[in-house]
């Protein structure tokens, strides 16, 4: 069977650190999310794969401890189809808050990304989540009393541990193990150095912390997904 016969499905979760310090790249993160779709099925074409369907989803996250709303969230949405529906959303995002300590709400946001609906009826599948941040995440057993009030509680990990092996248990019910990736663009410390070191199928760009991911480059993320399919 050739490529162009082959069915293509992916689902892309972008969880992006709207919170104050971003202010200076959010424009540029939310200009590259609403091209992504065209970008994507472009570079797959040059490579004789044609995408049969595409679903996006943001998390967008500030600091559980200090904001309101904490998170943003859509569901995923069919970007060949709906993407005026997209683009509001996108469109509505502002950074703000962050409460003024450093450490941010990104766990919370991986652990919800993992408990999306994912897809499961195509050939070919690809489960993907991108973080976006210029902080260290909050531990996730510090928000436990945030988190049993959220709505998102029943999606939220306890803790690091139970974070890295809903990522990596191959039998888990929430990301399909032979379609996932995880893109992070992170500040190369703490947490995401752990995450960087155990997590399978997980590709690590620092960031460096407090510059606002100025040398954050979307092309990254295109060859890295299209290089995976």
């Amino acid at each position: 069977m050739s490529n162009n016969q082959l069915t293509y499905h992916i689902d892309l979760v972008l969880c992006i650190d709207c919170t104050g310090s971003m202010r200076g790249t959010l424009q540029s993160v939310k200009d590259a999310a609403l091209e992504f779709h065209h970008m994507f099925t472009a570079r797959m074409g040059e490579k004789g794969k044609i995408i049969t369907g595409m679903r996006v989803r943001v998390v967008a996250f500030r600091d559980i401890f200090a904001d309101d709303p904490a998170f943003e969230v859509s569901e995923f949405i069919d970007v060949q189809h709906d993407a005026e529906q997209f683009k509001t959303f996108v469109s509505g995002l502002k950074a703000k808050g962050g409460g003024g300590d450093g450490p941010e709400s990104a766990l919370e946001a991986l652990s919800i990304s993992l408990n999306s609906s994912w897809s499961s009826d195509a050939d070919r599948l690809r489960h993907v989540v991108v973080m976006w941040t210029d902080a260290l995440p909050h531990p996730l057993e510090r928000g436990a009393e945030q988190h049993a009030q959220s709505q998102f509680s029943s999606h939220i990990a306890s803790d690091l541990n139970q974070l890295t092996d809903w990522w990596n248990d191959r039998q888990n019910k929430r990301i399909r193990h032979d379609a996932k990736r995880l893109v992070i663009f992170a500040p190369e410390k703490g947490a995401w150095i752990d995450i960087a070191e155990n997590w399978d199928n997980c590709v690590y760009l620092p960031s460096v912390a407090g510059k606002g991911l100025r040398e954050f480059e979307f092309d990254q993320i295109l060859e890295i997904l299209t290089n995976s399919i």
